[in-house]
């Protein structure tokens, strides 16, 4: 686990409730977070300020929709972004589900960090629990 010590109250207590929020099926070390638990820190608007959400589809898939406030790095991408992890905030992933999202580890080999967390599920558990898009105007 990471220290936690170095950083501020707030992301402090959002990495707890992310460790308390933690469901099994994605490994040992992998962290998941639900999408109900998710939504509730979007609505205090902690994306960005807490914590960093990445849409991992592809970019067209995030054009047409994606969860409010996340930013999309494919995973083709995701090594070659030098600043995701640069400022040591937990970083929540999603894609189609929980299951693909395990290619993190494949992509990112070495600079996986140990914030990482996972949308259990992904966008398809967010989108079948009612929970709003931001969606390309129509």
């Amino acid at each position: 686990m990471s220290d936690l010590r170095a950083t501020s109250p707030m992301s402090r207590r959002l990495s707890w409730l992310v460790i308390a929020a933690v469901t099994a099926g994605c490994g040992p070390d992998v962290k998941t977070i639900a999408a109900q638990d998710l939504a509730a820190h979007l609505a205090a608007g902690k994306a960005g300020q807490v914590f960093h959400l990445v849409d991992l589809r592809p970019a067209q898939d995030f054009a047409r929709a994606h969860l409010p406030g996340a930013r999309s790095v494919p995973y083709a991408l995701l090594a070659a972004d030098p600043d995701l992890f640069a400022d040591g905030k937990p970083v929540i992933f999603y894609d189609e589900n929980a299951a693909d999202a395990r290619r993190i580890g494949k992509a990112l080999g070495p600079r996986v960090p140990l914030n990482v967390v996972i949308l259990a599920g992904g966008i398809r558990a967010w989108i079948g629990t009612g929970l709003p898009l931001d969606e390309a105007a129509r």
